[in-house]
């Protein structure tokens, strides 16, 4: 599969070509430039992503532990501002 290599500006024929789903559900090929050596990604469309058999999830590594539940945190109670508070002397004489 070809994609393009931003280092050679030029479409090259990737190799050690790996499909890979995202993790927002997108299928695309990853593979290395045989020039520069550099990664090139490319997205694949709907139709050609069906063809694809062999998938591996991205950025999930095979012995991360599983997320500890995410506990509600309290309400933190703000302080008032000074200016809503009106000292004593001036809320009197506004009587």
């Amino acid at each position: 599969m070809e994609g393009y290599c931003l280092k050679c500006k030029q479409t090259r024929e990737m190799k050690d070509l790996k499909y890979v789903k995202t993790a927002n559900g997108r299928t695309m090929a990853k593979g290395i430039c045989p020039v520069s050596g550099t990664t090139i990604n490319k997205f694949l469309s709907k139709a050609e992503a069906e063809k694809v058999t062999h998938l591996t999830e991205a950025h999930k590594p095979k012995d991360a532990k599983p997320e500890p539940k995410k506990t509600e945190a309290k309400a933190e109670v703000k302080p008032k501002a000074k200016a809503d508070v009106k000292p004593k002397a001036k809320a009197e004489k506004a009587k």
